[in-house]
C-alpha cells in the first residue's frame, strides 16, 4: 500500500478559480473534511438499522502565519468581509499533471487572529463549500 506523506499535500487558493492557484503562504496547519452524511433507510421489519451514504460535505480550516504584506491574506480577508466565493484547491500529492485535486468554491466563514506576547501572529480560517466540488485531475505541470 502506498503511503501518503503530508509533506507532499498542498492547500492553495485562487480568487477566480482560473489559472494556477497560489500556495497558501506560511501555512502552519490545515484540515479538510469530505465526509458524507448517513441516511437511515431502515425498514419496519429489518433486524438492524441500515444506511446509505448521503450528500458529501466540503469544509475545512487552516492556520497561516500573518504577514501584513501578504496578498493571500488580503484575498481571504476580502472574501470573508464581502461574503464572496474564492477557490480553495486541495492537492493530496502536490502539484503536477494528472495528479488529483479538489477545487472547492468556498465561502470564508471564520477568520480569527491569535498570538502570544513573544510569538507570531496567526490567522485561523474556516471555509465551507459554496458550490459543487470539482474533483478532476490537474491539467498543468
Amino acid at each position: 500500500m502506498a503511503r501518503q506523506l503530508a509533506k507532499n499535500a498542498q492547500l492553495m487558493v485562487s480568487e477566480d478559480g482560473v489559472g494556477e492557484p497560489d500556495l497558501l503562504e506560511a501555512l502552519a496547519s490545515w484540515s479538510y473534511d469530505k465526509s458524507k452524511t448517513e441516511v437511515d433507510v431502515t425498514g419496519v421489519f429489518d433486524k438492524n438499522k441500515q444506511y446509505v451514504p448521503g450528500q458529501g460535505d466540503a469544509r475545512g480550516e487552516f492556520t497561516i502565519i500573518v504577514d501584513p504584506e501578504s496578498e493571500t491574506l488580503q484575498l481571504i480577508e476580502g472574501a470573508q468581509k464581502d461574503d464572496t466565493l474564492i477557490y480553495i484547491f486541495y492537492r493530496p500529492d502536490g502539484t503536477g499533471a494528472s495528479k488529483p485535486q479538489d477545487k472547492i468554491p468556498a465561502y470564508i466563514t471564520g477568520l480569527s487572529y491569535s498570538a502570544s506576547v513573544d510569538g507570531r501572529v496567526e490567522a485561523s480560517v474556516t471555509f465551507v463549500a459554496g458550490g459543487d466540488v470539482d474533483s478532476t485531475a490537474q491539467t498543468g505541470a
